[in-house]
């Protein structure tokens, strides 16, 4: 079986980890794998772990053409293709739709698409559009829900996210610690679009200061409002506080360090380094709307209202002066980690759906 992943540059830059992993599991079960990305990436851009790839073919091809250009662009691709056309194309991340869609009809075969949002959820091609589509590909079940709705839930099949989940929990406290002695340290993670969340958290966190002078928070920000968030920062005397970075897609590693993680946004995105925060055992403080399944409310993570200040200055001070409830929270996450995302299975579920597709079951 032949299987061409399609890439857009949005989705290869804060989950190329994720797509490598994918890749060498399909590879690691007799699958031919070939990756179509951007061909705006140069190959100084790659990381180690796509370098060593080299068993998965990888073409690149632009994004985005103009109209009169498509049928141009699906030829090329089709001919560099022609010693070993895909028997299914799997595109993963909106801007790569269009160029799934262009090849599936080029050479005749079935697509899936990969919806992560909801953004994407209200963005699936129907009729005509959404004519060489067999399937749809969703990380969770509220996904799955919304767009069965919109497409049709025979179309819809849920493939839980893979991580690699770490085989020991995240250590809370340096050992001989007390409570007192513990230098708070959280991560905020998110796209910056919501800022009436992030203003309401960064209110909270202002309170949390004065009681954690040592407090060190790095936040996330590289979304559409990042300046005006990052001026809330300033507003609220929080610059001594925070270190900002654009991805922690790029950064993974310092997830381990964290002892409470932040998700204020509510739009139920779900992002492995997400997965990978409660695989370290962070524990988490997310919106009481994001509507994502890993959170479940008081035993992975705690709930708040995103836009009530006092809601998330208490639930960080809660967790500061306890450490045992830190734990707790942290472990249960990470236990639902390595019983429902793990890499392997992702990769079975994922090839379950392409065997469908490809036999004309239907998913």
């Amino acid at each position: 079986m032949h299987v061409a992943i399609i890439i857009d540059d949005e989705r290869l830059a804060c989950e190329q980890a994720m797509v490598n992993r994918l890749c060498i599991g399909l590879i690691g079960e007799s699958v031919q794998v070939t990756r179509i990305v951007p061909d705006s990436q140069p190959p100084d851009a790659l990381d180690e772990a796509e370098k060593r790839m080299a068993l998965a073919t990888r073409l690149g091809a632009p994004m985005h053409v103009l109209p009169w250009m498509r049928s141009h662009r699906s030829g090329q691709l089709a001919l560099a293709m022609e010693r070993s056309l895909p028997d299914v194309l799997y595109a993963v991340g909106v801007r790569a739709w269009g160029l799934g869609m262009d090849l599936a009809r080029a050479i005749e075969r079935p697509l899936l698409l990969d919806v992560c949002n909801q953004r994407q959820v209200e963005q699936a091609p129907l009729g005509r559009r959404g004519a060489h589509v067999t399937g749809y590909v969703v990380p969770t079940r509220d996904l799955a829900g919304k767009l069965g709705q919109r497409v049709g839930a025979e179309l819809v099949s849920l493939v839980p996210l893979g991580v690699s989940a770490t085989a020991r929990p995240h250590e809370d406290d340096d050992e001989g610690d007390s409570d007192e002695d513990h230098v708070l340290t959280l991560a905020v993670l998110g796209e910056s679009r919501d800022v009436a969340a992030y203003r309401a958290m960064l209110g909270g966190l202002s309170r949390v200061a004065r009681e954690q002078p040592g407090m060190q928070i790095i936040m996330e920000l590289h979304g559409p409002h990042e300046h005006e968030i990052w001026r809330q920062v300033q507003r609220l005397d929080l610059l001594g506080f925070v270190s900002s970075i654009a991805d922690f897609g790029n950064y993974r590693s310092l997830l381990a360090g964290c002892d409470i993680v932040l998700v204020p946004e509510r739009f139920g995105d779900l992002r492995s380094v997400i997965l990978e925060a409660m695989g370290h055992g962070a524990a988490l403080v997310v919106s009481e709307e994001s509507a994502l399944d890993v959170f479940v409310s008081g035993e992975t993570a705690l709930f708040v209202r995103y836009a009530e200040t006092d809601d998330w200055g208490q639930a960080v001070l809660k967790l500061a002066g306890d450490s045992a409830e830190r734990v707790r929270l942290g472990e249960a996450a990470r236990r639902l980690v390595l019983a429902r995302h793990r890499s392997s299975d992702q990769v079975s579920g994922l090839l379950v759906r392409v065997e469908r597709a490809l036999w004309g079951g239907g998913l």
